[in-house]
């Protein structure tokens, strides 16, 4: 009887799919570097993202959930990536990269959770 509950209990933790963490809420995104001016404030809710600039721009995109990778792909701008493994962070590192070729870091920055 114990390894047949032993079994269930290895299959419950370890086999079923665990629900992965999301963003949400406001968050002031920082740039590093060159593009420190172009603070912005970003909302996200679940699969989508808003991203308002200082001017009064909204830009609107969606956030594609991956393992260990967040995308977040703006209409037509370059996609910002972020480490899955930071989201308990009130920062959270993120890097931009460029449409055409994803190899390439065009800068690089925070999410700072604001509250």
């Amino acid at each position: 009887m114990k390894p047949v509950l032993i079994l269930i209990f290895v299959f419950f933790t370890f086999l079923l799919p665990q629900q992965q963490a999301k963003l949400k809420g406001v968050y002031k995104l920082e740039y590093d570097n060159k593009y420190q001016l172009q603070t912005c404030q970003v909302t996200f809710s679940d699969s989508t993202f808003v991203k308002k600039l200082p001017d009064g721009l909204t830009t609107k995109g969606k956030i594609v959930y991956e393992k260990y990778k967040i995308t977040l792909t703006p209409n037509n701008d370059n996609p910002i990536e972020i480490d899955g493994r930071e989201l308990a962070k009130d920062s959270i590192k993120f890097t931009t990269r460029q449409k055409t070729d994803l190899s390439m870091v065009l800068n690089r920055g925070k999410l700072i959770r604001m509250k």
